[in-house]
C-alpha cells in the first residue's frame, strides 16, 4: 500500500478551499494507494472545519490559532501523517484527474528520485493526457535560471522532505529555497504535462505581501550564494524587476531590468520588462517579435 500525503495550507479562503479538496479527493486512484489530504488551518476566519462542511470529515485538519506561515504549515501537514510520499497544493488551485496516477508512474520508473514535478498553469486546455516524464539533467540550474516548479506540481518522498524541510525563517520564496536543497538531494524528474492549475481570482489575493516576496528573493539569493552563477543572478534580477512592477515601483523595476540585463545582454527578457514600463502590451510584443527575426533560429525566452 502507498500513501500519499497531501498538504493544503489555508488562510481565510472559504470559498476556494473546498474546490481545492475535492481536487484531491476526486482522483481516480489504484486499490494500493491512499491519498489522505491534511489541511493547516493557518488561523482562519470562519475556521477551514466550517468552511468544509462535509468534506471536513474526509480530510485531517490543522488548527493554528495564530497565523505561522506558509513554510511552518507544510512542514506541520507533511508530520502529521505516516506516508511514502508527500505532496503539496495550494488553497486556491486545483489538481487535474490523473495527476497522482501520473507521479506514481514517474516514481516507479525511477524509486531513487528526490523530486518529481510537473507542470502548473492557469489554461485548463493545456492539460494533454499522458505526460513524458525526463530525468533533469542539471537540476540546480533549473531551478536557477528559469521559472522552478510551482509548489502544486511538486510530489517528494516522505524521507526526503524529512531530511530537507521547508526553512520556516522565510516569510516568503520559502517553496524557493526548499525546491534548490532539494535539487541539492538527488535525482529529479520532470513531467511534461499540466496537471494542476492556477486559479486565484483577484477578489482573493495572497496573504503574502509584494514587498515581502522581494525580500525573500533577496534573502533566498543571499543564502545560496555560492550557487548564483551570472545567469542565475540576472534571473533574479528579472523576477525582482516584475515584482517591483507589480508594486507599481517604476524605477526600481527599472534597476532591476537594468542590472539583469548587464549580466546577460542578449536575453530579450529584461528588455521587454524594461520597455513594458513605457509601453503597452501590444507595442512590447511588437518588438519582441521583431527581435526575434533579428535572432533567428533562437526559441522564444519566458519571462
Amino acid at each position: 500500500m502507498t500513501t500519499v500525503a497531501v498538504v493544503i495550507p489555508t488562510h481565510n479562503r472559504p470559498e476556494l478551499l473546498a474546490v481545492a479538496v475535492d481536487s484531491v479527493l476526486s482522483q481516480q486512484l489504484p486499490a494500493d494507494v491512499t491519498v489522505r489530504a491534511v489541511i493547516v488551518d493557518d488561523a482562519s476566519d470562519p475556521p477551514a472545519a466550517e468552511a468544509l462542511g462535509e468534506l471536513a470529515d474526509a480530510v485531517v485538519i490543522i488548527r493554528n490559532d495564530t497565523p505561522r506561515g506558509p513554510a511552518a504549515a507544510r512542514n506541520q501537514g507533511a508530520s502529521a501523517i505516516d506516508a511514502d510520499l508527500v505532496a503539496f497544493l495550494d488553497d486556491d488551485d486545483r489538481w487535474l484527474p490523473g495527476k497522482v496516477q501520473a507521479c506514481l508512474s514517474a516514481f516507479n520508473a525511477y524509486p531513487d528520485a528526490a523530486l518529481v514535478f510537473h507542470q502548473v498553469a492557469f489554461d485548463w486546455g493545456r492539460h494533454n493526457g499522458a505526460p513524458r516524464m525526463r530525468v533533469v539533467p542539471n537540476p540546480v540550474g533549473r531551478m536557477l535560471h528559469r521559472q522552478p516548479p510551482h509548489i502544486d506540481g511538486v510530489v517528494v518522498p516522505s524521507h526526503v522532505h524529512k531530511s530537507v524541510r521547508f526553512d520556516e525563517s522565510f516569510l516568503a520564496a520559502e517553496d524557493l529555497d526548499y525546491l534548490l536543497r532539494l535539487a541539492t538531494s538527488g535525482r529529479v524528474v520532470e513531467l511534461s504535462a499540466v496537471l494542476a492549475v492556477l486559479g486565484t481570482p483577484v477578489e482573493f489575493p495572497s496573504a503574502i505581501s509584494i514587498a515581502s516576496r522581494i525580500a525573500g528573493r533577496r534573502r533566498f539569493q543571499e543564502k545560496h550564494a555560492v550557487l548564483f552563477d551570472r545567469k542565475a543572478k540576472a534571473y533574479s534580477d528579472l523576477r525582482i524587476g516584475h515584482q517591483y512592477r507589480h508594486l507599481g515601483s517604476k524605477g526600481s523595476a527599472a534597476g532591476a531590468f537594468a542590472l539583469a540585463m548587464v549580466r546577460k545582454p542578449l536575453w530579450a527578457a529584461p528588455w521587454k520588462g524594461l520597455l513594458g514600463l513605457a509601453l503597452s502590451d501590444r507595442q512590447v510584443a511588437r518588438i519582441a517579435r521583431s527581435l526575434q527575426r533579428w535572432r533567428p533560429g533562437q526559441p522564444p525566452t519566458a519571462d
